[in-house]
């Protein structure tokens, strides 16, 4: 490979790189929030909820992630939402990175020792 090649599409190489930091951001904050939402309300709900939740995680920890990229573009027409490529992807990996941060989040709030969470009720209970 010539240099001269490297050179002559350094600015495709730029914007390409930019907008993969861009839709890593995206997805980063994006399936942080849904995975933290959906972890808090896997650890209080009832039964049913838990039970979506974990089915949620696992299919979606249980597949790799470039087949929920192309499961996420070709569905979507499916159900008559037209999406770009970009959209698609994007979505996906949300939901991907959520299933991830949901696991987190539901295991960091089971370990709190119930004693703990007892004394931090009553702290709220007497406004403190």
């Amino acid at each position: 490979m010539s240099i001269s090649v490297l050179i002559a599409n350094l600015p495709y190489l730029l914007q390409g790189a930019l907008v993969t930091l861009w839709l890593a951001f995206v997805v980063v904050i994006a399936g942080t929030l849904l995975g933290a939402v959906v972890g808090t309300i896997s650890s209080g709900g009832g039964p049913i909820l838990r039970s979506l939740v974990t089915a949620y995680v696992f299919v979606f920890r249980g597949i790799p992630v470039l087949v929920v990229m192309f499961l996420g573009f070709y569905t979507f027409p499916a159900f008559g939402i037209r999406l770009s490529a970009y959209a698609a992807v994007m979505i996906s990996m949300v939901f991907y990175v959520g299933a991830f941060v949901t696991e987190a989040v539901r295991g960091a709030i089971a370990a709190v020792p119930t004693g703990q969470i007892a004394a931090a009720l009553r702290a709220l209970a007497c406004g403190g």
